[in-house]
């Protein structure tokens, strides 16, 4: 065994070695490898998400838009009931 951190099973080492046999510049390089494989996808990953945000504050534009006719609407369709009973009331006095 070459640490004691490391655990032997059926004749091969298992476990994370306390020394690195390549030094610390392997170790550093291993990670910078890994950072810039790792950029490029986190830079897709941003873009998506602020996609993904914008879509959304443009859905909740729209949905404020769309709360706002309904109102509109609700307003313009209790409007059209009272002149329709005015209307039916003057029909019916007209005809009696």
């Amino acid at each position: 065994m070459s640490s004691s951190s490391e655990v032997r099973y059926e004749g091969e080492e298992c476990g994370f070695p306390t020394k690195c046999d390549y030094g610390l510049r392997h170790l550093f390089k291993w990670i910078e490898d890994a950072v810039e494989d790792a950029i490029p996808k986190l830079e897709i990953i941003d873009m998506d998400i602020t996609k993904t945000n914008t879509e959304f504050d443009e859905l909740k534009t729209l949905i404020e838009d769309l709360k706002e006719d309904v109102a509109r609407r609700k307003i313009e369709i209790r409007n059209w009931k009272a002149l329709m009973s005015v209307c039916l009331l003057c029909v019916l006095w007209l005809c009696y």
